[in-house]
């Protein structure tokens, strides 16, 4: 038995038992290619069916990487969109939300049909934000101040007699660039526009009490 393994290892490391163990590989993996292309070709039927799938397979991996990637990352938020003033609110004889750029002329500045005619912006007690109904009216202003290139307005901030002087001062501040600010949003450019406060100085109503208060909290636009 010794001698009969001798014999097989010292053919095995000879250069001819090299060879012959190599041949021997080869006619063992054609074998196996042979059964492994037989047994495709029964699966799929016939050559041409070959194509057949393979075009189908295709088009499942087409359908899947359609679906699975989105054209926008999941789980990132849209951008959020900047809204200024809030609703719109709507005048009589007003048949836009935004009115045209170019609809407006100085001449609709007195006409009280014109949304222009209305430069009086009121507020809430101890408040600077605009209110909805003043919207269309600050859209009318913008849209003539960015048609008009001679316009110029300033804004004049005013408080009810609440407070100290300097507190109210400093809220016709508020209240002036609140108005101001919306109309930059609106497109106007920075330089037709100036703000001023008064504070309680210059009531239009001397009367003490809420009715009188509720008009002196305001913003008038001067040209």
């Amino acid at each position: 038995m010794a001698t009969n393994l001798n014999q097989t290892f010292r053919d095995r490391i000879s250069p001819a038992g090299r060879a012959a163990s190599i041949a021997n590989r080869i006619d063992c993996m054609r074998f196996t290619s042979t059964r492994f292309v037989s047994r495709t070709t029964a699966y799929a039927g016939y050559p041409r069916n070959q194509a057949r799938w393979g075009a189908v397979l295709i088009a499942l991996a087409a359908i899947l990487l359609l679906t699975a990637c989105p054209s926008r990352p999941l789980g990132r938020p849209k951008p959020p969109q900047t809204v200024v003033g809030g609703p719109v609110a709507v005048w009589p004889g007003d048949t836009s939300s935004r009115p045209d750029r170019g609809g407006y002329g100085s001449v609709d500045l007195n006409d009280p049909a014109s949304l222009l005619s209305r430069r009086v912006i009121y507020f809430e007690y101890d408040s600077s934000d605009i209110q909805p109904q003043f919207l269309a009216t600050l859209r009318a202003h913008a849209a003539y101040l960015s048609s008009a290139p001679a316009a110029r307005v300033t804004l004049d901030g005013h408080t009810d007699e609440h407070g100290t002087r300097e507190y109210n001062l400093a809220l016709g501040y508020y209240r002036a660039g609140a108005v101001r600010d919306f109309l930059r949003a609106e497109g106007v450019p920075p330089g037709r526009l100036r703000t001023m406060s008064y504070g309680e100085e210059r009531p239009v109503a001397p009367d003490h009490g809420e009715s009188a208060w509720a008009l002196n909290r305001r913003v008038e636009l001067v040209y």
